[in-house]
């Protein structure tokens, strides 16, 4: 399926991974765009555990030095799969899906809209970005990376060749990124499935389905504007209040 993708700079100037999770909400459904950004996160809050919680020195640090790559707000799933090093405990920590969502320059951009074909008919869709990442939690002294962790750090299938010189870029684009689309779209991390401390499974996009009828693709990238591997895409056709017009 052809998403017709917009181009990076269309986006944010500031990000610098474009980003590897598009939402798109069919027009019939919503009242308009903003409904659609609102569905999104609501949903994602409500049933993925998705929170900007993050500390007031973090959110300060970001209103004085940066504009935190550009994005128009973040949350994210914090405390996740604890490791613990045991030859060296100053590596210990746990991991977060972090979040950042981009739709203001879609507005800007008269790019919001999208027209895809479904099914044989063309359907018009709300669509956003999001940039998703898995790493060490943000209140760890070792965020975003511990380089040979074996959940978010070069092992296994992701023990790859990494310039050494642009490590923090490099680790995210390549690994962190594609682990985000995982957790979020297939419930695992490095084909894995993850539990709470209750032992309960914990889902993602899966948990969506309670309230929205959608379907999700996982694309591989190689167009070099697209500079990061994997991207995931949901579509909600619709929401159990609804109209299902595909």
């Amino acid at each position: 399926m052809d998403f017709k993708l917009p181009k990076k700079d269309i986006i944010s100037k500031e990000i610098p991974r474009y980003p590897n999770i598009w939402f798109y909400v069919n027009c019939n459904i919503v009242e308009g765009y903003l409904e659609a950004v609102y569905l999104v996160i609501l949903n994602l809050m409500k049933y993925c555990n998705i929170k900007n919680n993050f500390s007031e020195n973090y959110r300060l640090r970001h209103i004085l030095f940066n504009s935190n790559e550009g994005s128009d707000t973040e949350g994210r799933y914090k405390g996740l799969q604890p490791y613990t090093d045991i030859d060296d405990p100053s590596n210990s920590h746990d991991h977060q899906l972090h979040i950042r969502y981009y739709y203001k320059n879609l507005i800007n951009n008269k790019s919001e809209r999208v027209r895809l074909n479904i099914s044989n008919r063309n359907i018009i869709f709300y669509r956003l970005a999001l940039s998703a990442h898995y790493e060490v939690t943000t209140e760890n002294k070792n965020h975003p990376l511990v380089e040979f962790c074996p959940i978010c750090g070069r092992a296994g299938i992701y023990d790859i060749e990494v310039d050494q010189n642009d490590l923090d870029k490099e680790i995210c684009r390549k690994i962190h990124d594609p682990l985000g689309v995982e957790i979020l779209l297939k419930n695992t991390i490095r084909g894995n499935k993850m539990y709470n401390n209750r032992g309960e499974q914990i889902k993602f996009i899966e948990r969506l389905k309670k309230d929205c009828d959608l379907v999700t693709y996982i694309v591989d990238t190689t167009d070099a504007e697209i500079n990061t591997p994997k991207i995931g895409h949901i579509l909600i056709k619709k929401i159990n209040y609804g109209r299902d017009v595909i």
